[in-house]
């Protein structure tokens, strides 16, 4: 009479313990695997053996589980190769001057923002806006009087129009030339000064700190200057 280990798993009592197996074995190395199937081997039940398409099957899955950790490995090494090309890159941008654009420009009160005007034409006055894009409104209107064709530089302090400082938030700013009735609206920018480079791990990107403080990543520049 043939004696059976009570301790003895059929193909299907191992595989439901494979799903229900805590996290924490997942480190399962090849040659603890090896040593695993090869006790399952010599202990099955004889009148329940393991069949040839469960151990290919086990050897199958083994295999791209070793697959899948070799590529986790290369790509966490790609990773951090990355992150450091972006540091190097963020760190030659410390102290030069970033075009943001004149859209979704993050300002706080009392602290200046450069804006910089590409003049299409000569104008009687030049007028600034700053609209606030929580509410749509805007909160500042400053006329820079006649200007020639070119570029113009002025600063906003982060205030309204009756000098109140304002709230950190996003800012969009618009230029328009004025010659009588003919109003034109110009290309404008807002002109910041990298300070640092910071990298931020939730997100695993690298975000350049402003003066002013606002942080921004290398998708919102859109053009570098000394």
């Amino acid at each position: 009479m043939t004696t059976i280990n009570n301790n003895i798993l059929t193909t299907s009592q191992y595989q439901q313990n494979n799903l229900m197996a805590p996290a924490d074995n997942d480190m399962l190395g090849q040659d603890a695997f090896l040593r695993l199937l090869t006790t399952q081997l010599q202990n099955q039940d004889p009148l329940s053996p393991m069949e040839n398409e469960a151990f290919v099957a086990q050897l199958a899955q083994f295999s791209s589980v070793e697959g899948i950790k070799g590529m986790q490995a290369s790509l966490e090494t790609m990773v951090g190769s990355m992150r450091s090309d972006q540091l190097l890159a963020g760190a030659n941008l410390v102290g030069r001057n970033v075009g943001l654009g004149s859209q979704g420009v993050q300002a706080a009160g009392g602290i200046s923002t450069q804006i910089d005007i590409e003049l299409s034409e000569a104008a009687d006055n030049v007028s600034l806006s700053v609209i606030d894009d929580a509410t749509g409104k805007v909160v500042y209107q400053g006329d820079l009087g006649p200007q020639t064709v070119g570029t113009i530089s002025t600063t906003w302090g982060g205030v309204n129009s009756q000098g109140q400082s304002l709230l950190r938030g996003s800012y969009t700013f618009l230029a328009v030339a004025e010659n009588g009735a003919r109003r034109v609206e110009q290309t404008s920018q807002a002109v910041a000064q990298v300070q640092s480079v910071v990298w931020n791990p939730s997100t695993q990107t690298m975000n350049l700190e402003l003066s002013g403080g606002a942080r921004i990543t290398m998708a919102d520049i859109e053009r570098i200057s000394g």
